[in-house]
């Protein structure tokens, strides 16, 4: 059997395989990714997503899962997880904080220093949740997705673009999914539920319109407890996946 295709590689070099995790929630109102300082080179000092590698017989859900346990150091069962896509990276092994980009802006010398295709997975994380103490990300802190610009913080590897990439997926997701009540703890208010569009999404949205469409959607809320007088009534997120309709993300608000 001959070649497959005449501009196949004539070598092939080796990569290592990481998977990481883009955790995600709401702090003091806005959108935040949750990032830990590196200790040792390369990109010493610099903010990264938490991840790791695979281990013996283990599948890429399977490492996703336990490093979130060992990132969080908590229990995670109900909480939205979902692999969002993977990127392959070029990292010579004397990369220093000061040199980060992206693998497109690196010199072929450093591309072929070395290889690494990350599996990254995009977590959505209850609000008023941390690490827990003793856990693997120590020394961790939230960042607002808005702050991670050109004056933000060195992010090591090719980080920025796949925080970018969860950032578009989540805003996107919450048109069309019932994911947003991921980000609350079970019961919660539809005032609660809203803010968490509004954060996402940075806009502000009509209260009264906007619960109406989350109420009208079959199968996303299941009434708890019913407001008494004074009282917000309480929610649970129902068995839909989607929303039904979908709820257009508003554009220059």
């Amino acid at each position: 059997m001959g070649r497959l295709a005449d501009d196949e590689p004539d070598h092939f070099t080796p990569a290592s395989l990481r998977v990481e995790l883009v955790l995600l929630t709401v702090r003091d109102g806005r959108l935040a990714v949750l990032l830990v300082k590196r200790h040792s080179a390369p990109f010493q000092g610099c903010w990264a997503l938490p991840g790791g590698g695979l281990g013996d017989h283990e599948d890429l859900d399977a490492a996703s899962q336990r490093l979130l346990t060992l990132t969080t150091g908590l229990e995670h069962d109900p909480w939205h997880a979902e692999q969002l896509r993977s990127y392959v990276s070029a990292v010579p092994a004397q990369q220093t904080a000061g040199a980060a980009g992206s693998a497109s802006e690196r010199s072929d010398e450093q591309v072929s220093a070395q290889r690494s295709v990350s599996v990254a997975y995009m977590v959505f994380m209850p609000v008023g949740t941390d690490p827990a103490p003793g856990s693997a990300a120590e020394a961790f802190r939230w960042w607002a997705v808005d702050d991670l610009s050109d004056d933000g913080p060195v992010l090591a590897f090719d980080h920025a673009s796949i925080i970018a990439d969860a950032v578009d997926r989540c805003r996107s997701k919450l048109e069309y999914t019932t994911v947003a009540a991921s980000f609350l703890q079970e019961p919660f208010t539809l005032g609660e539920l809203r803010r968490i569009y509004e954060n996402v999404w940075g806009v502000k949205l009509h209260h009264s319109n906007f619960a109406r469409k989350l109420t009208s959607s079959p199968g996303y809320l299941v009434a708890e407890v019913d407001g008494s007088p004074g009282r917000a009534t309480l929610y649970r997120r129902g068995s839909a996946q989607f929303v039904m309709p979908p709820i257009p993300r508003p554009v220059g608000e």
